[in-house]
């Protein structure tokens, strides 16, 4: 009903732009309908549109409705499948459309099952806007950046990460010739943080709005070394974004074998450790917290228990030699510069 109405208001407009009076008068008035003119806007493209959209199948059925009638989508939000059709999105009617996601938050529901913390890198590897949202209050929007950091971890450039709760989002809702930028002329609030705004320890110190400081007393609780104002580093997820689109978001939880070199002996071994901690006595203990920058563990485990750990001497757990590594068929897990720690759940009957 919107695209019959709005071909009439066309053939009302040519008449006019004609100069033809007599077909315009003989027409009667402007055709309108109030219930079809924010539908007739979006066939015009005069309205910016924001879809809901999480799965592929929805995603392909929209996309196939834009072709239909002929109007553009500036983003689909939430879209946690939208990594995995990269090529789909780009089929939209007009323009590829942008892509507003969380950075980690998904498998919350079964639209949201295939989600992926590699979702925002994907897509800016094929070209199409990230913007990292907040949801509030599903997430707090006070910690929006927070949702940059996370993406930026794994895997989306710095400037990206940056740009996807500034400039992208300006970009997408069409009003990027005033906000989004610091610029002259633009409207912008500006923050001045401890580190870089991407280090998950990075701090406000003080927020200019209109040019006017905001914190009268402005403190941190202790400065922050030079090394924390570059852009922070972080692991290389290559093999796993490529298994996170190569499995459709479902990729194996499955450790990297070595290989069968022994007899007996089967054993996980966790590379990458930064810290280690037991329970005794009742208490929590720390065995070792590696400070960043001076290297990572590896802890052998065997039949439920550490066996060894290798990296760094501890007085509870001998170390690690050549065999350990060589025994059975060993699984191997890089935990990245995470901790381990005993079990934290067990599991038991309801009665």
């Amino acid at each position: 009903e919107a695209r019959k109405l709005k071909v009439k208001q066309d053939a009302f407009c040519e008449k006019v732009a004609a100069g033809n009076w007599a077909a315009v008068q003989a027409g009667g008035d402007f055709p309108d309908d109030l219930q079809w003119e924010a539908l007739v806007d979006v066939l015009r493209g005069k309205v910016k549109i924001q879809n809901h959209c999480y799965e592929a199948v929805d995603l392909d059925g929209i996309i196939r409705l834009t072709n239909e009638f002929k109007f553009s989508i500036a983003a689909f939000h939430h879209a946690h499948e939208a990594y995995l059709v990269p090529g789909l999105l780009r089929q939209m009617y007009g323009h590829t459309p942008g892509i507003a996601m969380f950075a980690t938050n998904s498998r919350y529901k079964r639209e949201a099952y295939r989600g992926s913390e590699f979702a925002p890198r994907v897509l800016a590897d094929e070209g199409i806007d990230v913007v990292l949202k907040s949801d509030h209050p599903v997430t707090n929007s006070r910690y929006l950046l927070h949702e940059a950091q996370q993406a930026f971890y794994y895997g989306l450039p710095a400037s990206l990460a940056l740009a996807s709760v500034t400039t992208t989002p300006a970009k997408i809702a069409g009003l990027d010739h005033r906000v989004g930028k610091v610029k002259a002329g633009w409207d912008a609030d500006l923050v001045l943080w401890d580190s870089h705004p991407l280090a998950l320890s990075a701090t406000p110190i003080q927020v200019f709005i209109d040019g006017i400081p905001q914190l009268s007393a402005p403190s941190t609780i202790a400065p922050s070394p030079l090394k924390q104002q570059t852009v922070p580093k972080t692991p290389n997820w290559d093999a796993e974004a490529v298994e996170a689109v190569k499995f459709d978001g479902l990729p194996p939880l499955e450790g990297k074998k070595v290989g069968k070199v022994g007899q007996s002996g089967e054993g996980v071994v966790f590379d990458g450790v930064g810290s280690m901690y037991v329970k005794r006595g009742g208490k929590v203990v720390e065995v070792f917290s590696l400070s960043p920058g001076s290297g990572l563990a590896s802890v052998v485990v065997k039949e439920g228990k550490v066996s060894c750990i290798a990296g760094i001497e501890t007085t509870e757990f001998r170390s690690c030699v050549q065999d350990d590594f060589r025994n059975g068929e060993q699984v191997r897990l890089d935990l990245k510069g995470g901790s381990l720690s005993y079990v934290l759940l067990s599991l038991s009957s309801s009665r």
